[in-house]
């Protein structure tokens, strides 16, 4: 898949991390597909972790009885990942940067600049950056409030990052099927408004929590508002 034509493929379209100053997100344990310049099928494997603007770090990949591919395991050799997360499929273009052995055989491979991306979500979500407070309903006032960055929107639900911004602060204990209250101002409005919603799924390491959330309790003024919003982004919106 090239930068040209990942695009059009499966409607994905493109972003560049570089441009938009947004983080890539790759938690350690997730699940891949990688295509390696060469070899002629498509494999499982399972990401590690990695090292910001320099380098991912992957599992050696499934092979199952296709044999070695230890000759195409060179520098500079083109790889594709695709992957699902949070009910969005990405796929990027990489190449080899050195591989490992011992104990463990693991790839290196570049970190990408540019990304595709499709949704399999029923409600199309659109890019954004609004920070917010995080309350996991139920707990007693002050217990659990956590800042974060709402990175895309829906009239359904969004997504919800929270990155520890210090060695002493610890990240809170949310799981799948919380309901949690967001406090969020949007552009133009003078006061915050409360958009509750249940965890539908969370991915985390040791620095960053991202979770999906689906809102519930939705009333006719927050859909309308949220929507507005949705709209404004529609029109200025960075895809290609």
């Amino acid at each position: 898949m090239t930068e040209e034509n990942a695009s059009h493929e499966d409607g994905m379209s493109l972003y560049d991390l570089r441009k938009s100053g947004r983080p890539f997100f790759f938690p350690a344990g997730l699940p891949i597909q990688i295509e390696i310049s060469g070899v002629s099928i498509k494999m499982s494997s399972v990401s590690v972790g990695y090292l910001a603007d320099n380098c991912l770090i992957i599992k050696y990949p499934s092979t199952g009885a296709f044999g070695s591919i230890a000759s195409k395991l060179f520098k500079g050799n083109k790889v594709t990942v695709r992957y699902t997360s949070g009910g969005d499929v990405f796929g990027f273009q990489s190449e080899l940067l050195g591989t490992i052995s011992d104990p463990v055989r693991l790839l290196y491979i570049a970190y990408p600049t540019v990304i595709a991306r499709r949704s399999l979500r029923s409600h199309r979500r659109v890019e954004c950056y609004l920070p917010a407070n995080l309350t996991i309903d139920g707990a007693k006032s002050g217990d659990i409030v956590r800042e974060g960055i709402i990175t895309d929107i829906s009239s359904g639900g969004c997504s919800f990052n929270m990155v520890k911004a210090s060695p002493d602060l610890t990240l809170p204990d949310v799981r799948v099927k919380d309901t949690i209250i967001l406090h969020v101002r949007l552009p133009g409005m003078e006061n915050r408004i409360e958009l509750s919603g249940d965890v539908r799924n969370m991915q985390r390491d040791s620095q960053i929590i991202g979770t999906g959330i689906r809102f519930n309790d939705f009333d006719e003024e927050k859909k309308t508002i949220v929507a507005g919003y949705i709209s404004t982004l529609e029109k200025f919106s960075w895809e290609k």
